[in-house]
């Protein structure tokens, strides 16, 4: 960035962390601010991948969730908002994934690249299960899913495969512990409301939308304390 003329800038990911392939969208931007905090001058960060606090690391910031969630009590920074949206993602992650995308290719990159590149209709059906896997309830015209299959084609898909798979495999390290905490606003995603539909026979059924299956966990802006200073962002609707 200083080569490029900037002395000071912010850094944003453009898409949820927790589902970028091998968290690399998020990580890129967790190192700079970690590493580049004289310059950086503040991230944000769209649904990162945190964890709740652990007694041995951080027995205040523990005892603190631990009585918010029991008690289902909105303190200390935690939402009524934050505790159901907690609670829905660990009933998503205890039921059997419904589709996987990225375990065959990070094991395997090159058994599913060389499928898409000879198939075009594997191709084609590969990416409309993406786009109905995230995205349910948005109907694409033809000409859209034709322009997505064509944009995930042409730069070949061996690469950005072998690219995932060879960071899943080789960790990196930062090499210096940060000086002080980076400075973050986070955009965090509470899920959708199970949809009501009828059946054949005219029954009601209650069902959660495909997408909130494949949302990894959610990730509760207060556990973002132990590592970040936390920034609040006026007008947003998660502010912490």
């Amino acid at each position: 960035m200083k080569r490029l003329g900037y002395s000071f800038y912010l850094a944003t990911n453009a898409g949820a962390g927790t589902s970028s392939p091998c968290h690399i969208d998020y990580k890129l931007v967790d190192w700079l601010s970690a590493q580049y905090p004289d310059s950086c001058l503040g991230t944000h960060l769209i649904s990162p991948p945190l964890t709740q606090p652990k007694l041995q690391k951080a027995p205040l910031r523990w005892a603190e969730w631990s009585i918010a969630s029991a008690f289902k009590a909105s303190v200390w920074g935690y939402r009524s908002e934050d505790l159901s949206a907690i609670k829905k993602s660990s009933k998503m992650l205890t039921t059997p994934a419904t589709s996987r995308l990225d375990v065959l290719a990070f094991t395997e990159p090159n058994t599913l690249a060389y499928a898409l590149c000879d198939s075009p209709t594997g191709l084609l059906v590969f990416v409309m299960k993406g786009l109905r896997l995230f995205a349910p309830r948005k109907e694409f015209t033809p000409t859209e899913i034709i322009n997505f299959t064509e944009l995930a084609w042409l730069p070949g898909p061996e690469s950005a495969m072998r690219f995932w798979a060879y960071c899943l495999r080789h960790p990196e390290k930062t090499s210096k512990k940060p000086t002080r905490k980076p400075r973050v606003a986070l955009t965090v995603f509470l899920g959708r409301e199970p949809t009501t539909t009828k059946n054949n026979s005219g029954n009601a059924e209650t069902r959660a939308d495909v997408s909130d299956a494949a949302i990894s966990p959610y990730s509760c802006p207060s556990w973002a304390k132990l590592r970040y200073q936390p920034q609040a962002s006026e007008g947003s609707p998660l502010p912490f």
